[in-house]
């Protein structure tokens, strides 16, 4: 009942304030690598051909992803799913800022990225959640609103960093702000109901192979 109605004050604010440090998170990661690619290969001494790879990482692993971890999402509940995205998340970014070479790293985004698609599938079912249906547009166009500002100061923000620091901060500033978005959403966020039907294995590991195989096509088309 609660999540038909959504959240009272004040959780509704910290609800909402944990789904959108784990949003600006998830969408910053995805472009935020971008501007660090001339660097990386000098510093791990590896070939500046494969360094796109850590942008490729993250983008397919989050694609691929997405879809079964959103129907997870409704089977388990959104809590736990977003709950453990940010946690996997966590673990993928302080990889990422201690890899000793490419693989680790590209391996690392990997795990970040499925963190990520974790953060980001059941991301509007939660503002569904925490929202009354009498502002839940105003939720959705905050939401948008959120995103739309991240990829805008991505780039910024990443030079920023860059300006007074060597690449690995780049993942390294996501530790904090994940600690503090799953300390905070262990209460906030609203509990919603399992639902009781098995999970579908052969619908997600063919969606998975679907999709990867395209986004790495277009890639390949792209090269």
């Amino acid at each position: 009942m609660q999540s038909q109605q959504g959240l009272p004050r004040p959780q509704r604010t910290w609800a909402i304030l944990t789904v959108f440090c784990g949003l600006v998170m998830a969408v910053l990661d995805g472009s935020i690598a971008n501007i660090a690619l001339p660097s990386i290969p000098r510093d791990l001494h590896s070939d500046p051909a494969r360094t796109i790879w850590v942008v490729n990482a993250y983008q397919l692993s989050v694609t691929v992803f997405l879809l079964p971890l959103s129907s997870l999402g409704e089977i388990l509940g959104y809590k736990r799913v977003y709950r453990a995205g940010l946690a996997t998340f966590l673990i993928g970014s302080l990889l990422c800022a201690l890899s000793p070479n490419l693989p680790v790293l590209v391996a690392a985004r990997v795990i970040q990225g499925i963190g990520g698609a974790g953060i980001m599938s059941v991301n509007t079912a939660l503002v569904r959640c925490i929202y009354p249906p009498t502002r839940l547009g105003r939720g959705i166009g905050l939401n948008a609103l959120v995103v739309g500002v991240t990829i805008a100061v991505g780039p910024s923000l990443g030079a920023l960093i860059l300006a007074v620091g060597s690449w690995p901060w780049l993942f390294a500033v996501n530790v904090p702000v994940a600690i503090f978005s799953l300390a905070i959403s262990r209460s906030a966020l609203p509990e919603t109901p399992p639902q009781p039907r098995s999970f579908d294995y052969p619908s997600a590991v063919l969606s998975a192979v679907v999709i990867a195989l395209f986004v790495l096509g277009v890639d390949g088309l792209g090269h």
